[in-house]
């Protein structure tokens, strides 16, 4: 029996990283990998140098089946995190995490209380979380953009829920963070 429910569609625009002053080790390149709506994501991958321009868009979407109201919907989007990742690679499976960001969607979509973000016109500014294999002292800065439709409509309950286990299933098997982190790439740069 179709239920009402509201289609969340997130339009992600990954505009750059800047760290000024800050030299990422050269060999092997960086790119960004983001989760957000039981989806993961990564962009392509460019060379290590701050600032890292991607301007690469991406698009996020999820049925919400149980929430039947705005608020209920707001309080789903408290439990719902955002997260990325800056990774630089040496090879296609060997990757280290150099900082990440991880916040609610809610804090994200709708910034008015978050302490690390400075939102100038539709641009969203969000300071990363420096990993001890970061080489700089300061920290690195990612600037987003975010257009968030909610749409309201009517779906089968019992296939949602068939369909969402199928995704996670899925979804497991290449976890976001599960990436092989090795020191290699920092330890080349060091012993030079």
């Amino acid at each position: 029996m179709p239920t009402k429910s509201f289609l969340v569609k997130v339009e992600l625009t990954v505009q750059k990283i800047s760290c000024p002053g800050v030299w990422l080790c050269s060999n092997g390149k960086v790119s960004l990998q983001l989760a957000m709506l039981d989806s993961d994501i990564q962009t392509e991958a460019y060379k290590p140098i701050f600032p890292i321009t991607f301007n690469e868009k991406f698009v996020f979407f999820k049925t919400f089946i149980k929430e039947r109201r705005l608020n209920e919907l707001q309080r789903s989007l408290n439990h719902e995190w955002f997260a990325a990742e800056l990774i630089q690679w040496r090879n296609c499976d060997e990757g280290v995490v150099l900082a990440r960001f991880q916040t609610t969607l809610d804090d994200l979509l709708y910034p008015c209380n978050l302490k690390n973000l400075n939102v100038s016109g539709t641009d969203i500014d969000l300071l990363m979380q420096a990993t001890n294999l970061f080489p700089g002292t300061l920290l690195p800065k990612l600037t987003l953009g975010t257009k968030t439709t909610i749409k309201e409509t009517f779906s089968d309950w019992e296939k949602q829920v068939s369909r969402k286990y199928c995704l996670k299933n899925i979804l497991r098997a290449s976890h976001f963070g599960q990436t092989k982190r090795s020191c290699k790439i920092h330890e080349e740069c060091t012993t030079r």
